[in-house]
């Protein structure tokens, strides 16, 4: 069976016109414009172009990526051994608070006491709206979608389909903090001779969460490698990095790939931080997990039993992200048998029913939905999401089941 396969940090289903204005708009937009060919084509001669000055040979180019459901995607044109150099970016491409010194001294300098996360966002808004087809990233920038499609603009209809997350109270979180710091900047023009509105610090601040990518220990902006879409290869244990090396971004291949056939990256993160922070879920990953605590027991729990818990160093709140590969932590099951007196596994098995409580659909109604054509790229990936989620936790009834029998 294929793997599933998603689109890239990106998490969009199609790239927009750019429109009049700030160059932003808000809502979802379905279907390519008869712009993307030419902005691919524009990218990647300016890509190539400023790769392969330092003597390397690119192997590599962007097109249509009609897996991710015409999504940009990063194709191999020659053959990719596993474990090849295949990307050796130099790192005066990244669009970079190390770059924006050369680049920007002016703005490197006013900024020198802000938050580095926060200055890279003040570059990309320069770079974007100040400089404009002047950038030297606009080739890049020019690729960047204006609309956008983590949960932090979904409608309250969306979010109702997300009953038995807490994706919504999430969102909400990180926009307080977002316009918390947006209202900061703004007592300071954001060091720059423009009017930055809410929408146009949303948007950069988005694109700071779902395509910057740490080189060096540092967040970054990598032209190219963040069109790179994930899946998980033949080993799933092969995870994705990206190596500081003498003033290159080096990317080694998890596997093997034929020329003309997609390339792909194994991001090696749950499926909660992919859905949040980028929009998409994958059908199958080895790294999900679930969090579960003991919160749902823990009015019920006497006061000896919470004298016991602390003495052991519990916390009944404490969330314990559960895996299938490593689906119970001996300090959650410690916590657990003190909290059941001696029966950890029938506490945990009521525990992880009420997590499934939680959902309004069935798995077979979430199948029937995916399986619909019409279902559009975000209510595919709601549903793919808490299809994943409820999948897990009845894998784990099942483990919990076995263990309880065994003990």
């Amino acid at each position: 069976m294929a793997k599933p396969v998603i689109t890239l940090l990106v998490a969009i289903s199609t790239l927009t016109q750019l429109p009049s204005g700030n160059g932003l708009k808000k809502g979802y937009v379905t279907g390519q414009t008869e712009n993307d060919p030419t902005r691919i084509a524009y990218f990647n001669a300016w890509f190539k172009e400023n790769y392969e000055k330092d003597g390397e040979k690119l192997k590599l180019e962007v097109r249509g990526a009609q897996e991710t459901g015409g999504a940009w995607g990063v194709y191999a044109t020659q053959k990719i051994r596993e474990g090849e150099l295949y990307l050796k970016i130099p790192k005066k491409l990244l669009l970079s608070v190390q770059n924006m010194k050369e680049m920007d001294p002016g703005l490197y300098k006013a900024t020198a006491n802000v938050q580095e996360s926060t200055r890279l966002i003040i570059f990309l808004l320069s770079e974007k709206f100040v400089k404009g087809k002047n950038s030297f990233y606009h080739p890049y920038i020019n690729t960047i979608p204006t609309v956008m499609d983590t949960p932090h603009f979904y409608s309250k209809s969306e979010f109702s389909e997300l009953k038995g997350t807490d994706i919504e109270d999430k969102t909400i979180e990180d926009t307080r903090q977002w316009r918390n710091t947006f209202r900061t900047l703004k007592r300071k023009d954001f060091f720059l001779p423009i009017d930055v509105t809410w929408e146009m610090f949303e948007w950069a601040q988005s694109i700071y969460n779902t395509r910057s990518i740490w080189v060096g220990g540092r967040p970054n902006f990598v032209p190219f490698l963040d069109m790179v879409n994930c899946k998980e290869g033949p080993d799933p244990n092969k995870i994705h990095t990206t190596k500081d090396m003498s003033g290159f971004a080096n990317t080694y291949a998890a596997w093997s790939f034929s020329s003309g056939e997609q390339v792909f990256e194994n991001y090696g993160q749950r499926n909660y931080i992919y859905f949040l922070h980028h929009g998409f879920a994958l059908e199958e990953n080895s790294q999900d997990c679930v969090d579960v605590s003991l919160s749902h027991v823990s009015k019920k729990l006497t006061t000896a039993v919470r004298k016991s818990l602390r003495a052991s160093n519990h916390d009944p709140s404490t969330q314990y992200c559960l895996t299938s590969l490593k689906p119970f932590p001996p300090q959650f099951i410690a916590a657990l048998r003190i909290a059941s007196k001696g029966d950890p596994f029938s506490l945990l098995i009521d525990i992880l029913h009420k997590e499934l409580e939680k959902y309004h659909t069935t798995p077979r109604e979430d199948h029937a939905v995916l399986s619909e054509p019409s279902t559009s790229f975000r209510m595919r990936m709601i549903v793919t999401f808490r299809l994943s989620q409820k999948k897990l936790l009845m894998r784990l009834v099942q483990k919990a089941d076995t263990m309880a029998r065994r003990s």
